[in-house]
């Protein structure tokens, strides 16, 4: 949906997500209690294991657009 209005959350905020009927039944409160099943490892500069952190010296990971996805536009 590229209509940022008409995204779910976009008029109420996060009381109309917690509303919607797939997460019906979860507790919210013991959702920021809950410890994550795996933690990355953060290196100096923020970086995690997903993100290498080599990247090109001003400061930003290198990224290349490969096989059919192209770059997004203004990016």
């Amino acid at each position: 949906m590229k209509d940022p209005e008409s995204r779910l959350g976009s008029e109420k905020g996060a009381a109309e997500i917690k509303r919607h009927p797939f997460f019906e039944g979860l507790n919210w409160a013991l959702i920021r209690c809950a410890i994550p099943p795996e933690l990355p490892d953060v290196y100096e500069n923020g970086a995690t294991e997903a993100t290498s952190p080599k990247g090109n010296g001003n400061g930003y990971l290198e990224c290349k657009a490969m096989g059919d996805h192209l770059e997004f536009e203004l990016f």
